[in-house]
């Protein structure tokens, strides 16, 4: 009787300290949490060094320590707990953002460049939405982040968004001249992909009157200035309906230069083919609105 009650007694205790320890274990790591958000380089070391700390525990709103400090910039801590080993370098907050999505989307390079130094990074996880690091980057205009991205050897440059937004539709749409230039650089780029609205970069480009960014997607040897949206619309019509005059003119010297390179590669049979810049604009172009244009002179 006695030796059972011992064996109870052991036992209660024993849950009782294993439940004290679970508490100050999680004590401990919302501190971690809370002295990354306040930027508290000091306390973060000490806490890391408690062999109990849950480094990646997240608090009722889906943040861990390393998002704190990822997204408020505090680099030094971020640097901190990437050191630590057991760190999840890719866990990802309610929303489906990560760590990397974080400093992407707010445009902090030392702390892009940290967590792209860590060999378990996935360069490419997306939230919930299916936004990637580079589509929050290209998004913002953050060309920094953006070129470290891109030198990533496994970053997939063309993967969108649930709505079919790629990083190239993004920087297009907001003029982000710089990151469009970054974003056609990479060889597996693809111009001429659209969103679900069968909107491509050129388009939106056209739309919006970005000037350079239409003019840097006309240089690209894979454009397509004739893919028309789910309306109907082409590049050039767009331009035209919006009034944007230098992205029209754009779009016709594209044209004629394209016609200008067909009529010297054919001029030795250009009159017996019928190959002349009318008809070449609408082989090669299939364009009826610049053939027209080249027809009136």
């Amino acid at each position: 009787y006695f030796k059972m009650r011992i064996d109870i007694s052991k036992a209660v205790f024993e849950e009782w300290h294993s439940d004290e320890l679970i508490q100050k274990n999680e004590q401990l790591s919302d501190a971690l949490i809370e002295a990354a958000k306040d930027g508290d380089a000091a306390k973060v070391d000490v806490l890391l060094d408690n062999p109990s700390i849950d480094v990646n525990k997240a608090d009722r709103y889906g943040d861990t320590a390393l998002m704190c400090a990822v997204r408020d910039g505090h680099t030094a801590i971020a640097e901190l707990l990437l050191d630590h080993p057991a760190i999840d370098v890719n866990k990802a907050y309610s929303n489906g953002n990560t760590a990397l999505i974080y400093a992407a989307e707010n445009g902090h390079t030392a702390v892009a460049e940290l967590l792209l130094a860590n060999p378990a990074i996935d360069v490419n996880k997306a939230d919930r939405y299916g936004g990637t690091a580079l589509q929050k980057a290209a998004y913002n205009g953050h060309t920094a982040v953006a070129e470290l991205l891109l030198a990533n050897p496994a970053i997939d440059v063309n993967t969108s968004n649930s709505d079919g937004w790629t990083a190239l539709q993004m920087a297009a749409y907001y003029g982000h001249t710089a990151v469009v230039e970054l974003l056609l650089a990479n060889p597996a780029i693809d111009v001429n992909t659209s969103n679900s609205d069968g909107w491509t970069a050129l388009q939106l480009a056209a739309y919006y009157g970005h000037t350079a960014v239409a003019e840097f997607l006309l240089a690209n040897p894979g454009i397509n200035p004739n893919q028309a949206n789910n309306n109907g619309e082409t590049p050039l019509q767009v331009a035209e309906l919006r009034g944007h005059a230098a992205i029209v003119n754009a779009i016709n010297n594209y044209a004629l230069n394209k016609v200008s390179e067909t009529a010297i590669r054919n001029s030795e049979t250009a009159y017996k083919d019928d190959n002349t810049p009318l008809s070449a604009t609408n082989k090669v172009l299939g364009n009826k609105d610049l053939a027209g244009v080249i027809g009136s002179y």
